[in-house]
């Protein structure tokens, strides 16, 4: 890994863009996982993880199984480094960990040093998703494409044998976590049972409040991810401290698999703060401010006023949000080729 050489600040997670390869991002890895090769057993395809930066926005990395003598014994799990030279690829797939429209792929190339900033990004930042979401889908049959994170009182535990046509036998655990709107199941397989038990059986002072992040929602229930899941039972954070007063604040899922591109308008990137649909809710006040959304739709046309309503997405939430026609068409630009 080499030493990263030239300017002192780091770019915004937000402002990563496919035409934009010289930017220098100060990021902690949230989280680490192999991904099989499924043609050779025993192997690993590449190495996949999720970075966060200061301002808590996220994205997914790669490194390609023919750069993991480089890098895989040096980028460690919670720990912060200053990368650059990353290759940027959109973020499509059956299943992402992240709601940002790119993802980092390691290159030959690409700069690695350790940070020792590790106070100034946040431990987690979850993406939460409330039960009424996750009932909907259930309603529906659907699953979601997005690795999600939900919290809930554990209320039931059931542990389970399931049996296979091949004979094969896998543990599981059902259980039920209930937010202060509704409740849902949640199962995990195999390893995640112990992990599990071990976290739960911990507690003390009441029935425990647990996070689960990069779960799966399915048309039956939420689902761990082998590998990628983590579990917290009663953290310190400030999602919990909403949780249990009452307020937490979730997310909506995102409804689009559009991914529109970064416009070049966004050079005056530096010159204003940059805030989330969630930030932007939370704090309302005037002023100028970059939003960097996708547009899901146009919910409402005013012929009267030449006046566009239109639907918008980030990695936080979605919101209406209303302008001039003419405004709306030098804000975003969707390339069709991605679609």
């Amino acid at each position: 890994m080499a030493c990263i050489k030239g300017k002192s600040s780091c770019d915004n997670i937000l402002s990563v863009r496919s035409s934009k390869t010289d930017g220098i991002y100060e990021v902690k890895v949230l989280k680490r996982w192999r991904v099989p090769d499924f043609f050779k057993l025993g192997m690993f395809d590449f190495i996949a993880m999720v970075l966060i930066d200061k301002h808590g926005h996220k994205i997914e990395a790669v490194i390609p199984e023919a750069l993991l003598c480089v890098f895989d014994e040096h980028i460690v799990e919670g720990r912060v480094y200053r990368m650059s030279s990353l290759s940027v690829k959109l973020n499509i797939g059956h299943s992402l960990s992240t709601f940002h429209r790119y993802k980092f792929e390691f290159n030959k190339n690409t700069k690695v040093e350790p940070s020792g900033n590790c106070a100034i990004i946040p431990t987690y930042r979850l993406s939460l998703i409330g039960a009424d979401d996750v009932l909907i889908k259930k309603e529906k049959k659907e699953c979601y494409k997005y690795l999600v994170d939900v919290v809930g009182v554990i209320t039931k535990v059931q542990h389970n044998k399931d049996f296979y046509p091949d004979g094969k036998v896998t543990r599981s655990v059902t259980f039920k976590l209930n937010d202060e709107r509704k409740s849902f199941y949640c199962k995990l397989y195999g390893d995640l049972v112990d992990d599990f038990k071990d976290r739960v059986k911990c507690c003390f002072g009441g029935l425990p409040i647990v996070v689960l992040q990069f779960v799966r929602i399915n048309y039956v229930q939420v689902q761990g991810v082998e590998n990628v899941y983590k579990i917290h039972v009663n953290p310190a954070t400030n999602e919990l401290i909403s949780f249990r007063s009452g307020s937490a604040n979730y997310g909506g899922l995102l409804r689009s698999s559009y991914q529109p591109r970064l416009s070049d308008m966004l050079d005056f990137i530096k010159d204003y703060p940059v805030k989330t649909i969630a930030e932007l809710k939370s704090d309302p006040e005037l002023g100028t401010f970059i939003m960097n959304a996708r547009m899901l739709d146009i919910v409402k046309i005013d012929p009267w006023w030449v006046k566009l309503t239109v639907e918008v997405e980030d990695e936080t939430g979605y919101a209406l949000v209303s302008s001039f026609d003419h405004v709306m068409a030098k804000l975003v630009v969707y390339d069709t080729s991605v679609r």
